[in-house]
Parts: C-alpha cells; structure tokens; sequence
C-alpha cells in the first residue's frame, strides 16, 4: 500500500510541474539559455546515469519570443525521457543540438537508448502511454509537452535512429505575435 502511496506522490508532483503555466506572458530569450536551465535541473539524473551530454551549440543566438518557462518544461521533459531511455544501455549518451532558419528556431535530443520500441510520436502523446516498463513513469510527459509545443505554434517529430536510440525534433516559430 504505501508504494501505491508514493506512487501517486509521484505522479502528483510531475503532473502539477507539468500543468503550471507560469507566466502567461511571451518573452524573447536564447533557446540555448533555457537548455542549459534544463540541464542544470537535470545535473542529478544525467550524473546518477552517468550519462554524457554532448550539447552542440549553434554559432549564432537562436532567440524566440514564447513563454520561457514552459519551453523550458518541454526541454526538460524530452531530455528526461532520454535519460530514461539510456539507462539500461551500454553507451549512455545524449546529442543535443540546435538551429535556426528565417522563421523557426528548432533543437533536437538524440540518444542510444532503446527507441520508440515499434510506437509512432502519435501512440505516445496518448496520456498513460510509454515505452517503459510497468510502474516506471506516468506516461503524461509527452501529451503535455506536445500540447506546449502545439500551443507555441511549432511541431514535434520523434524517430528511432539507424543507429539505435531515438531523436525528437520541436521546431519552433521564433515569433508569435504579429507586432514583434
């Protein structure tokens, strides 16, 4: 009974992060700012998996105006789902890059973990799916951050990599209103 307790304590606090939306108001910052936010929340479960993060940098600033906080919510998420997805495997390594075109800022997280297992983004987004084994996770971590990033006006993709693992693309406007 009590692991069912702390079960849902669990499930609880990842579904009130999730769910807060912070400041309603859209900001202009460097996507790169709120990765390294990401990982610095991260920095005990990338150093309890030992996993290494290798975080490809662009060349220039890739700003956006959105709403900080829940982009950094969606970064958060997907490289916690990579972290996850590495734990087991031999090589524990995750590729973060990012970049921009005219319009969009977008990054990606790839890893060698074990994949999407035969599931499309679509199956994942379904609340309470996921690719891990019974009891570990909750399964609401994708349909939140997709529903974020679909809210910002921008696009989400997962795949399985040819060389194992999986990579997600979020592609994002860099402006939401028509005035910036």
């Amino acid at each position: 009974m009590q692991n069912l307790v702390d079960r849902m304590e669990s499930i609880t606090r990842q579904l009130k992060f999730f769910s807060r939306k912070g400041r309603d108001s859209f900001e202009r910052f460097d996507l790169c700012a709120a990765m390294d936010a990401a990982l610095e929340l991260l920095e005990p479960s990338i150093k309890d998996r030992q996993a290494h993060i290798d975080f490809v940098r662009p060349d220039d600033a890739t700003t956006l105006m959105a709403n900080k906080l829940r982009i950094e919510q969606v970064m958060t998420n997907i490289v916690r789902n990579a972290l996850d997805a590495v734990q087991d495997a031999d090589v524990r390594r995750i590729e973060i890059a990012m970049g921009q075109t005219s319009r969009n800022v977008w990054f990606t997280v790839a890893d060698t973990g074990h994949g999407l297992r035969g599931k499309t983004l679509d199956d994942l987004q379904e609340p309470f799916a996921t690719t891990r084994e019974s009891g570990a996770g909750m399964g609401l971590g994708l349909t939140i951050t997709a529903g974020v990033v679909t809210d910002h006006g921008g696009t989400i993709q997962a795949d399985d990599r040819s060389t194992g693992g999986t990579v997600f693309r979020v592609t994002l406007p860099k402006k939401e209103h028509s005035g910036d």
